[in-house]
């Protein structure tokens, strides 16, 4: 994958499809940087995001910096810190307010998501935790493609009306 991109080369996302349609969110429990516990049911009603993505990855941290515009009323995020030691996440966190929930990924969380192959990596949910799309690494319409994912258009999730 990343051969293929630093040869100019285009990752397309994993589109939603029939197996696709019918994957849900891991019911795995999660636990925050600050010590909360919560899992697929209490993200219910909304939109989730989740990415995955590292302290030393600068396409994750433009995207959770996007993130920060969107209305938590609206639509949930969930960072799941990979590859990162908890210190730089914690630092990162309070340094660029990061959006949402923040987690440090573990074995078993990355085991319950199928593992990531990438990173950044990702998923959108429904309201009801079922997967619409994955998309690895960030191609550059990824924000525009989020919006038309989740139905809306540009900034209509945005907390800035």
């Amino acid at each position: 994958m990343i051969d293929i991109r630093l040869a100019g080369g285009t990752l397309r996302s994993a589109p939603g499809g029939a197996s696709a349609a019918e994957q849900l969110l891991p019911s795995i429990e999660l636990t925050d940087l600050d010590g909360l516990r919560f899992n697929r049911d209490q993200l219910r009603g909304k939109p989730v995001l989740i990415e995955f993505w590292a302290t030393w990855c600068p396409p994750c941290l433009s995207t959770l910096g996007w993130m920060k515009e969107l209305d938590p009323a609206r639509v949930q995020v969930v960072a799941i810190a990979v590859e990162s030691k908890r210190e730089d996440v914690e630092t990162l966190v309070r340094r660029h307010q990061l959006p949402g929930r923040v987690v440090m990924a573990t074995p078993e969380v990355l085991a319950a998501f199928g593992g990531v192959p990438a990173v950044p990596t990702l998923m959108i949910a429904d309201g009801n935790g079922k997967i619409l799309r994955t998309f690895y690494g960030a191609p550059p319409d990824l924000h525009r493609e989020i919006e038309k994912v989740i139905g809306i258009g540009p900034g209509k999730f945005s907390s800035h009306r």
